[in-house]
């Protein structure tokens, strides 16, 4: 019998018609998978800059860390299975990029962090991805979840890492991803997003 992939979340800073505007900050973005998950920030200091043709003629959203810019996320359950697509840009080496997360409660599924590694968290372990790099610029992440059997980790569609042992892997996932744009109490993104994708299978 055919799989049926199930389509989670997607945000897509290069739809302007997806994306609702304060100014030049962005008040609220739809959510594509037809599941309402909806991002917003009404705190206009908190807002990130919506910036035109930041990538390829595509639109993007700015955060900055120094103004610890974040988006909240219509809370869902992170699903024991995932894949997740995210496009990203790194300002600088040392600075903290990634998409979704669980804030302040420190669950993403992939985190450049500032020791230059990538990170997964799903639970109460993170599980540490290959080795530092401190490339800047533009970013393809992909994470792909199976359970409790392994956590693969891409950047640019290059395996960076496919972890089957420790804590992380083997623990049940736990929470939601609330947030865009902050992992950890102290940990704010500096850099721009330009797309998230989520479904609840590990896809080949």
């Amino acid at each position: 019998f055919p799989v049926t992939i199930i389509l989670d979340f997607w945000i897509d800073a290069s739809q302007p018609n997806t994306v609702l505007l304060n100014g030049t900050g962005v008040l609220a973005i739809l959510d594509n998978s037809g599941n309402q998950r909806f991002v917003t920030q009404t705190t206009a200091a908190r807002q990130p800059e919506y910036i035109l043709a930041a990538r390829n003629g595509l639109n993007a959203i700015r955060f900055t860390a120094a103004n610890t810019h974040f988006l909240n996320v219509l809370s869902y359950t992170i699903p024991a299975s995932h894949t997740v697509f995210t496009v990203l840009s790194r300002n600088a080496s040392g600075a903290n990029s990634a998409g979704l997360s669980a804030g302040a409660s420190n669950r993403y599924p992939v985190w450049w962090q500032t020791n230059n590694i990538l990170a997964q968290r799903s639970n109460g372990t993170a599980t540490n991805h290959g080795t530092a790099n401190t490339s800047t610029g533009w970013f393809y992440l992909t994470t792909r979840r199976n359970g409790t059997t392994s956590i693969a980790v891409r950047r640019n569609a290059t395996l960076v890492a496919d972890v089957t042992t420790g804590a992380g892997v083997t623990d049940p996932v736990l929470g939601a991803w609330t947030i865009i744009g902050q992992a950890g109490s102290t940990s704010w993104m500096d850099g721009d997003v330009g797309e998230i994708i989520v479904y609840s299978l590990p896809l080949s």
